[in-house]
């Protein structure tokens, strides 16, 4: 489990007690001294702009079944933000009510950050730097939407290179680049 940056934590829901694993405290930023020993203690560390995406999971899980699958970030004492990945289920008593929640957690900061570099890399081109069609597909699509919601008017302004597609065709891409 060490290798695989797997943390397991456990919350029982009608004694209101929360286990984490030695794992699951240090992916949270907790230490043997202010360790999380209630549901209060893990959402105190969840980021605030992430902290409805969780406890709303938690409800949906409660209400539906259906396990929680998630990402969320935590603020660490160092100040740094750690991503993290949930999944989580519950479990029945006899009688079918929720008893508990189980799950694990595992450390997605270096796939957050290696997704948003290629998030990235499919918008801009690699010459240039400069947003590719994608790229400016997207955007203009924000500003749109961005522009209605305040009732602004918007102005663009493009640049047309005519017949530059035979510059390449003829004298090759690193020319047309050049």
């Amino acid at each position: 489990k060490a290798f695989s940056r797997l943390g397991s934590w456990s919350w029982d829901i009608i004694g209101k007690e929360f286990y984490g694993d030695e794992s699951f405290q240090a992916m949270h930023g907790a230490t043997r001294v202010d360790a999380i020993k209630t549901r209060e203690d893990m959402l105190e560390r969840v980021y605030p702009e992430d902290m409805s995406r969780v406890i709303d999971a938690t409800l949906q899980l409660l209400m539906s079944d259906a396990p929680v699958d998630i990402e969320y970030r935590v603020m660490l004492p160092n100040a740094e933000v750690q991503h993290l990945h949930m999944e989580a289920e519950v479990v029945r008593d006899s009688a079918g009510s929720p008893s508990r929640i189980i799950g694990v957690c595992r450390d997605a900061t270096d796939t957050v950050r290696m997704r948003t570099q290629l998030e990235g890399l499919s918008r801009l081109d690699p010459l240039t730097g400069t947003l590719n069609r994608r790229g400016l597909r997207r955007s203009i699509e924000q500003e749109v939407e961005r522009r209605k919601r305040n009732k602004t008017d918007i102005q663009a302004l493009f640049i047309d290179l005519d017949d530059f597609k035979r510059i390449n065709d003829v004298y090759g891409h690193s020319t047309g680049d050049e």
